[in-house]
């Protein structure tokens, strides 16, 4: 499990002694499979940031294989032009990744693995590259990241906790990754836990009632729950008469796009807080 902190550029608030960032988690793109839609990636990419917002990436970037196309590929000695073509076609998705994300590279909290990427006979992953093609931390399966909010015209800090997962696991209803998210909320502290590869776009808050340590006074805790939506369109018109997996497998259509979390840290009487909105 990686740990990563940041320190952000917050943008003006008018009204709160802070100022507040926004933060889109990215996932599910699957460059290289049918239906990945990346128009709508673009303008979803443009819409975070107009908005000024930091990234995080949930992994499946790129569809060169699953996990069981890497498991044939390992247990079978395949031709060097075989090989050679499969890295080919890892290294194109890469490229056209890279160069939809060209404006965004500085602007990255850090990019988790996903379960569908190729890795290169040097060890590297197309997760582990596309991290370093954006300059960003490569944050493994499971990450915390922690973003410092610098007070303005202070040196005083506070902070919001990021638990990420690119995911497992299904389900049909919209509410399946959140069930999936709650159960872990007792097991990780943090405020906000992201979750992708279901392509579901959903989101809930849980709030909490402590006791402050010092004053012992009755406080309150919101958290935000949510799943990073996807970009894999599952049913299409007029290409061919054969559909893709999600269409031959008689699924829903998903989610396509990503959430939009808005953090503002609060000072409050009890100490700093944090409003967390969400929008899908």
């Amino acid at each position: 499990m990686e740990l990563h902190e940041a320190t952000v550029e917050a943008t003006v608030s008018h009204d709160m002694e802070w100022n507040e960032i926004t933060v889109m988690p990215v996932a599910d793109l699957q460059m290289g499979a049918e239906g990945c839609d990346t128009e709508t990636f673009k303008r979803t990419i443009d819409y975070g940031m107009k908005h000024s917002a930091y990234f995080v990436g949930l992994g499946d970037m790129v569809d060169v294989a699953s996990p069981s196309n890497r498991a044939i590929l390992r247990g079978n000695k395949l031709y060097d032009s075989v090989l050679d073509a499969m890295e080919d076609a890892a290294n194109s998705a890469i490229t056209k990744v890279v160069h939809m994300l060209k404006d965004t590279k500085g602007r990255w909290l850090g990019m988790l693995e996903g379960d569908h990427y190729y890795q290169f006979d040097d060890g590297k992953t197309t997760d582990v590259i596309l991290a370093q093609e954006m300059g960003c931390p490569f944050l493994g399966s499971c990450a915390f990241v922690r973003i410092r909010f610098p007070r303005p015209n202070s040196t005083s800090t506070t902070f919001c906790t990021i638990w990420a997962h690119h995911g497992s696991g299904g389900g049909i209803k919209a509410s399946a990754p959140l069930n999936k998210l709650e159960n872990l909320v007792a097991a990780f502290d943090a405020d906000i836990y992201l979750m992708g590869h279901q392509h579901k776009i959903s989101a809930a808050p849980i709030h909490q009632v402590y006791m402050t340590p010092n004053s012992g006074r009755l406080a309150f805790r919101s958290k935000v729950i949510a799943s990073t939506g996807g970009f894999l369109r599952g049913y299409n018109s007029g290409r061919n008469m054969r559909g893709g997996y999600i269409e031959k497998k008689m699924l829903k259509p998903v989610s396509l796009g990503s959430p939009l979390i808005k953090i503002r840290p609060l000072r409050r009487n009890y100490g700093d807080s944090l409003d967390i909105r969400v929008e899908v």
